[in-house]
C-alpha cells in the first residue's frame, strides 16, 4: 500500500531517482554501463550522446589515432571514460581541462590495449 510514495532507484548505481518517476537510470552513463557492460556494439548508440560530448570525443580520438573514429569508437570511449570525468565535463563543459584530462586518459587506455 505504502509502495507508491517508495523512491524509484537507478538499476546500476542505486542512486535515488528524485525527479522522474518513468526512468530506470539516473544518468545516460548508468543507462549505457547496465545494458552494454562489455562496451557497445551498436554504433548508433553514439546518436544517444549530447552534441558537445560526441564532437570532443570525437576530436580527442582524431588526435589519438590520426583518422576520423567510428560512431562505435566514439560510443566506446566515453563507456571507458570514468564517471568523474563525465561528471566534471557536464559541470565545467568540454572546452576546459576536462578534455584534456580525458585525452590522457583515453590515451593511455588504448596503449594498454
Amino acid at each position: 500500500m505504502l509502495g507508491f510514495f517508495k523512491r524509484k532507484r537507478c538499476k546500476q548505481c542505486g542512486e535515488e531517482l528524485k525527479m522522474f518517476t518513468n526512468v530506470d537510470y539516473c544518468t545516460l552513463y548508468c543507462s549505457f554501463k547496465f545494458n552494454y557492460p562489455n562496451g557497445i556494439d551498436n554504433p548508433w548508440m553514439a546518436d544517444e550522446l549530447s552534441h558537445d560530448t560526441y564532437c570532443a570525443l570525437s576530436d580527442i580520438l582524431y588526435e589519438i589515432h590520426k583518422r576520423i573514429p567510428t560512431k562505435l569508437e566514439i560510443a566506446n570511449s566515453y563507456m571507458i571514460l570514468p564517471e568523474y570525468l563525465l561528471n566534471e565535463a557536464d559541470e565545467w563543459g568540454w572546452d576546459t581541462e576536462v578534455r584534456d584530462k580525458c585525452y590522457v586518459y583515453l590515451k593511455g587506455e588504448i596503449e594498454d590495449e
